[in-house]
């Protein structure tokens, strides 16, 4: 005899007992949990990766008894190189989540014969199609706010509301981001990140350095004062871990080859996979509560509180810094390959940036006439 978990099959279309017991079963998970074990987790490998002395090792099919080329082996600056790619492709998984979450609960809220699980297994599968159906559902008159699903069970009377306005402002801040984390126009996070995940299709790398000058770099014979990049009228465009991605982009209504150059800072990235997390975390638990509402053999995970003031991803520190730069290799069909424009992407703004100067060598000096280095 065998026992299963599920309703069997009634047909071409899912029961109402089986549409329950499938949000029982997704309903009573705790996704807060998993997006924190994996930030802690690379946290962790960030705190110790110094400290490892022995490369860890395969132990299945015995493999480490096989091959001592099998060993794990790796050096701290691809360890670096990881972790930062992770954290990348962590804040990405957390936007996307949050997104299509929202999406489902008010697709079903439409539905309501439907599963939860029903509705966000089924789709969109475009992320544009995701932002543009989330966004027509949360400006719908017929259709419960942003806050509406924000808000604890006990907490959506007025004095409640009002008391808690600030907070969930800052959870709202983070959906916005999250809706900016999955437009690849200016950014290109998107993109880079399914090439990341089919592939992986981009180049990591820490071994880039660009600095922007006001001061007049030309030296005789075609070299560079060191000063020049180390002065005071000099700034560091690009001094941080990078993902380079290859894509094609929209410009003038044609498909362009460009390569992106994304910054990569790891603890930030983290900090806003933690708070987007946050934010999906609280609309699960309220979603979990409706549905197990007067059943008290199930329940869902506990709701996760609300934010403190202030964390929201619109700070000075957040919005000055530099995020993208991307670099044209191709122009639209018709168009002059002089006018091609290079974009500095940062967290609320971009700019257009036309290079007029070939690419080439130069021999940077130091203060003395020695070579420094020759890029």
């Amino acid at each position: 005899m065998v026992i299963v978990m599920y309703a069997l099959p009634t047909g071409s279309e899912l029961s109402e007992e089986q549409r329950r017991e499938l949000d029982d079963t997704f309903l009573s998970s705790d996704p807060f949990s998993y997006f924190k074990s994996r930030i802690a987790m690379m946290l962790h490998w960030a705190a110790v990766a110094d400290e490892a002395t022995a490369p860890a090792a395969m132990t299945g099919f015995g493999l480490h008894l096989r091959n001592s080329r099998m060993k794990l082996e790796h050096d701290q600056e691809a360890a670096d190189l990881q972790l930062a790619t992770d954290a990348f492709a962590l804040r990405q998984h957390t936007a996307e989540s949050l997104l299509r979450l929202i999406n489902a609960i008010l697709d079903q809220r439409g539905r309501p014969e439907t599963s939860l699980w029903e509705c966000l297994s089924a789709g969109p599968f475009n992320l544009r199609d995701v932002v543009k159906s989330t966004k027509r559902w949360l400006t719908a008159d017929e259709f419960p706010s942003l806050a509406d699903l924000l808000l604890a069970d006990g907490d959506n009377t007025a004095e409640c509301v009002d008391q808690l306005w600030d907070q969930l402002l800052v959870f709202e801040s983070w959906y916005n981001f999250s809706m900016d984390m999955v437009n690849d126009d200016p950014y290109n996070f998107n993109t880079a990140n399914n090439k990341l995940k089919h592939g992986p299709s981009v180049r990591a790398r820490d071994d880039i350095r660009s600095i922007f000058t006001l001061s007049d770099p030309s030296l005789p014979d075609g070299r560079l004062s060191l000063s020049t990049l180390t002065g005071p009228e000099a700034h560091d465009f690009i001094n941080e871990p990078i993902i380079e991605v290859l894509a094609r982009a929209k410009r003038q209504g044609n498909r362009v080859w460009e390569v992106s150059q994304i910054i990569l800072d790891t603890e930030l990235m983290l900090s806003e996979a933690y708070m987007i997390a946050w934010t999906h975390a609280a609309i699960f638990a309220n979603a979990a509560n409706r549905h197990f509402r007067d059943r008290e053999s199930l329940r869902g995970p506990e709701f996760p509180g609300y934010p403190p003031v202030g964390i929201k991803p619109t700070q000075r520190h957040l919005k000055q810094r530099l995020q993208v730069f991307r670099i044209p290799l191709t122009v639209p069909q018709g168009a002059k390959a002089e006018d091609a424009k290079h974009v500095i992407v940062h967290r609320d703004s971009y700019v257009e940036v036309k290079v007029d100067a070939p690419l080439k060598g130069l021999e940077v000096l130091d203060d003395t006439g020695s070579s420094a280095t020759r890029p």
